[in-house]
């Protein structure tokens, strides 16, 4: 009997929905999209709904309850979908967040999977900025003179508030002027 049990436990297992990310070890932003990915099982449902709980209902935007409907009806062969806060200021940063995939919007409590608890934390910004020049003379006693110069400029940004195109285009264009003109000056 305790055999059967066990294949019984094998077989439903290896025909449920598994929550890949997010995870215990990577969590979401605070800020952006957030990605969920999954793995399923062909006997799976074919649509499910996500959901977003936490314990801490004052770390929803849902009224005081301890669940936010992501989205309703995602198709499971997807595999992965982008989810962005329904609040503009983003989600609220903390602890004990889990992603739970449910059959729908009215039936909340038939859970089919759950992702490991996660954190969601405000998102890592940074910039980097850096600048050369060089300038050399060379002259020999016939009267022939080298001047050879470069300058450039690398601009770098990471994060969620990522530079749209036109700044982008901004930065390439003040890096190949500020390199335009060092030439020029090391030339007159």
């Amino acid at each position: 009997m305790l055999a059967i049990t066990a294949i019984l436990a094998f077989v439903g297992s290896a025909a449920a929905f598994a929550i890949n990310f997010p995870n215990s070890a990577e969590g979401w932003n605070t800020v952006g999209y957030n990605e969920i990915v999954w793995s399923f099982n062909g006997t799976d449902r074919a649509n499910f709904t996500a959901v977003l709980t936490n314990p801490d209902a004052s770390l929803l935007s849902n009224n005081g309850a301890t669940y936010q409907i992501l989205l309703a009806l995602v198709d499971k062969t997807a595999n992965t979908v982008n989810v962005i806060s329904p609040d503009s200021a983003g989600w609220k940063e903390g602890e004990e967040y889990r992603i739970d995939f449910v059959q729908d919007s009215e039936h909340i409590d038939n859970v089919l999977a759950s992702s490991q608890t996660f954190d969601i934390r405000k998102a890592p910004v940074s910039s980097t900025t850096s600048k050369s020049q060089s300038a050399t003379s060379t002259g020999d006693d016939q009267g022939t003179a080298t001047t050879t110069g470069s300058a450039s400029e690398t601009s770098g940004f990471s994060g969620f508030n990522n530079m749209d195109g036109a700044s982008a285009l901004s930065v390439a264009h003040t890096g190949i002027l500020a390199g335009s003109a060092a030439l020029i000056a090391l030339l007159f």
